[in-house]
């Protein structure tokens, strides 16, 4: 049942990340965090069989970093402008693309090794999309990395036919750069820049690449961005509520249709009610010890110690 739920959101215009749920017209709405990235707001759920109300969905508000969909070039020229990760990756960088590409040195380009790492990008320069997991950044650009292509019979990615290696084949060798000009008729904007791997042998331009949306930031958070998602994501008692019960009222509506005609239940959104009492403020006079046969006696022991204005 939980997994028809899960497939009900996804078909109810829901980003579905593990057991986390996320409204993708709020999508647009989400706040930029520090790093380039975005802050997602959504809901958790997840069934617990309890003691006293049976079986019970648990609706938690959560809060999940996300990697911005667009072009690779934006996304990494934000976090060289951004004057909270400057430190982070190498300096606050003053050029801008329109006037000068940006220029990666080697704490750069050890930085965005990592955190483009497992990303999933899309191409277009091939007649059809074609996606690719980064797997690292090549240290050298388009213009002085050199590839091997077989004569006159150019392979279709960057990587050309490197793995062939057979002495009968002859082969040219030829800048990245070059390939793209000659394959795909494609000058290059940004030839200097770094490239990014994507396998053993492929290296894609930066420019020609464009980020996935919807790719969860997993790595661990610096001090800015523990500060920032602390003030995002902080909210007054009875806010969290409103949003907790509304996320509810979502859940019966995607799924109530299957619940209904298969199990014969529909689940009732409104938050469990726990009766109780609240206790007056006590004010208590100094306390004495009295002393027992083996010692003092602890306050626990002797209430009658406890002289309080409400009484004893």
């Amino acid at each position: 049942w939980y997994q028809r739920r899960v497939r009900g959101f996804k078909n109810g215009s829901y980003v579905t990340i593990k057991r986390n749920f996320f409204d993708e017209s709020q999508i647009a709405l989400a706040p930029n965090f520090p790093g380039g990235l975005k802050l997602y707001s959504g809901v958790s759920a997840s069934i617990i069989p309890t003691m006293d109300f049976g079986i019970t969905i648990r609706i938690l508000k959560t809060h999940q970093v996300m990697y911005p969909g667009g072009p690779l070039l934006d996304f990494m020229e934000s976090i060289l402008n951004d004057s909270k990760s400057g430190a982070r990756a190498g300096g606050k960088q003053g050029n801008h693309r329109s006037s000068q590409p940006f220029h990666l040195n080697h704490t750069q380009i050890k930085y965005f090794d990592g955190i483009l790492r497992g990303l999933k990008v899309v191409t277009k320069h091939l007649k059809h999309e074609r996606t690719y997991t980064i797997t690292g950044v090549h240290s050298l650009g388009a213009n002085t990395t050199i590839i091997k292509v077989k004569e006159k019979c150019y392979a279709s990615t960057t990587s050309a036919s490197a793995s062939e290696t057979g002495s009968d084949k002859k082969y040219d060798e030829m800048s990245v750069a070059q390939y793209f000009k000659d394959k795909y008729k494609r000058d290059l904007t940004y030839p200097d820049l770094p490239l990014v791997k994507a396998g053993d042998e492929t290296k894609l331009p930066i420019e020609l690449c464009t980020l996935r949306p919807n790719q969860p930031f997993y790595r661990a958070l610096d001090i800015a961005q523990q500060r920032d998602m602390i003030r995002q994501a902080c909210q007054k008692p009875f806010e969290k509520m409103k949003d907790i019960c509304r996320s509810g009222q979502e859940v019966r509506e995607v799924t109530s249709e299957f619940t209904s005609s298969n199990y014969g239940f529909v689940i009732n959104p409104n938050a469990i009610e726990l009766s109780g009492r609240s206790l007056p403020h006590l004010k208590w006079s100094k306390i004495k010890m009295l002393r027992g046969v083996h010692g003092p006696c602890p306050p626990s022991n002797c209430p009658a110690v406890y002289q309080s204005k409400q009484g004893r």
